[in-house]
């Protein structure tokens, strides 16, 4: 749970980075994607892609792309992180539940001895 919660305040920070500076990071196969985008679009010939920061005013598309992803990453821990906290609150719930009850055999016994 914290390796994901650490996750999403890593992209949520990726997406202040995009609104607050126009920049994100690049994401892992943005150089295979930006050079398959070159030959089938662009055929113009493209600049090379910068190695960790995507700008807006350079890279529109992939600025926009490496955003998409960013926020479907946010939107998918989000919903794993609410599903483990929903599921921990469950398993807590019914294990204080069971613990305010009493043992099975002496509520027997009890019925027996009446």
């Amino acid at each position: 749970m914290a390796f994901l919660s650490a996750g999403m305040v890593f992209v949520a920070y990726e997406v202040y980075c995009a609104w607050a500076y126009r920049v994100v990071r690049s994401i892992p196969f943005t150089r295979e994607l930006y050079d398959l985008y070159c030959h089938l679009v662009a055929n113009s010939g493209c600049s090379g892609l910068p190695s960790t920061w995507i700008s807006f005013k350079a890279y529109p598309i992939l600025f926009f792309a490496s955003l998409a992803v960013a926020i479907a990453v946010i939107v998918v821990l989000g919903i794993l992180l609410s599903f483990l906290f929903r599921s921990w609150q469950n398993q807590r719930r019914n294990l204080d539940r069971r613990d305010s009850r009493p043992p099975m055999d002496s509520a027997i016994r009890e019925s027996i001895d009446r």
